[in-house]
């Protein structure tokens, strides 16, 4: 989905075996989205912290470089550094293009990000691919990621792609080829778009990617709905059930031979109390259903098949 103002991403492990070694594949959440929000109590934030930590070991921040004034990024960022998890960034950074200083204040933000902070990945830019100026980000991202890399410190900066709308494109090779700064590769991914139940996704869904980077990659937003039927929307389908095979698919055969190093889960709960009989006014609502929880907090089977990828330390 496009950067807004969706926070936090929640990070956890899986070990595959790779060239005699063990790698880990952190996952984790994709959004700051506990109980009963928009209007969340204190024990729905704990259910949200400690389901967030049950899945995964670090958290990240998706949001736009300014948004809510200056000192909301590193705010998120304490907080979460606070819940003993590892913040990662993803900076919406379009509203930078045309003014020097929002340029200077941005490069002031990513210097405390890698210095101060120690973040471990920036990603700067969200679903380029779908911006009507996708032409400028590209020389703007390789500038601020050579910025990033000057600094010195650890801080790997990646962009993200939505991976279905790169299958459209005519060339998402030549995209990803103008990018050379970038360390690694995020995609967000939401194969329900194409296909009616994830027993129907090819093994080979994501072999693309190896034809467009030989870089690591990362899947920054990953989702499958719990919901049966979605008025005007009639080719979506979901169902409980349809989750777990979705993640059960995934972490087991549709990354496999992709040097991916996290992979994050929309929402640990549902962003709203939807219910079957509900119309859907726009397309947004269609996510309401990708948590792993009910918005009442209720877990779902998905709960527990996530969590199962998730029993080793993050990096």
């Amino acid at each position: 989905m496009r950067t807004r103002a969706f926070s936090l991403i929640l990070l956890t492990a899986l070990v595959g075996a790779a060239s005699g070694c063990e790698e880990i594949v952190v996952a984790g959440i994709a959004a700051i989205s506990p109980p009963h929000a928009p209007q969340p109590s204190n024990d729905d934030w704990s259910t949200f912290w400690t389901g967030s930590t049950d899945a995964g070991g670090s958290q990240g921040v998706y949001t736009e470089w300014d948004a809510s004034g200056a000192g909301i990024v590193p705010q998120w960022i304490q907080i979460t550094e606070d819940q003993g998890l590892r913040p990662v960034v993803v900076l919406g950074i379009t509203s930078a293009l045309d003014d020097p200083d929002k340029r200077a204040a941005l490069r002031s933000l990513l210097t405390a990000l890698a210095v101060e902070h120690h973040i471990g990945y920036v990603a700067l830019g969200n679903e380029i691919d779908r911006s009507s100026r996708v032409n400028e980000l590209v020389p703007f991202i390789n500038e601020l990621a050579a910025f990033v890399h000057s600094l010195g410190t650890a801080t790997q900066v990646f962009t993200t792609f939505h991976y279905e709308h790169m299958l459209t494109l005519p060339d998402p090779a030549g995209l990803v080829a103008s990018l050379p700064e970038l360390d690694l590769l995020g995609f967000t991914t939401y194969p329900f778009m194409s296909y009616w139940t994830p027993v129907l996704i090819p093994a080979s869904y994501y072999a693309p990617i190896s034809r467009w980077t030989t870089k690591p990659v990362a899947f920054t937003e990953v989702a499958w709905p719990s919901r049966v039927s979605h008025p005007g929307y009639p080719n979506i389908h979901g169902s409980e059930s349809d989750q777990v095979l979705f993640i059960q698919a995934f972490w087991n055969t549709l990354i496999r031979g992709l040097d991916t190093r996290f992979v994050h889960w929309f929402a640990l709960s549902d962003t709203s109390d939807w219910h079957e009989t509900d119309p859907i006014t726009s397309f947004k609502q269609v996510f309401a259903s990708c948590g792993l929880m009910r918005n009442t907090g209720a877990a779902k089977p998905a709960l527990a098949a996530w969590n199962a990828f998730g029993n080793v330390p993050a990096w």
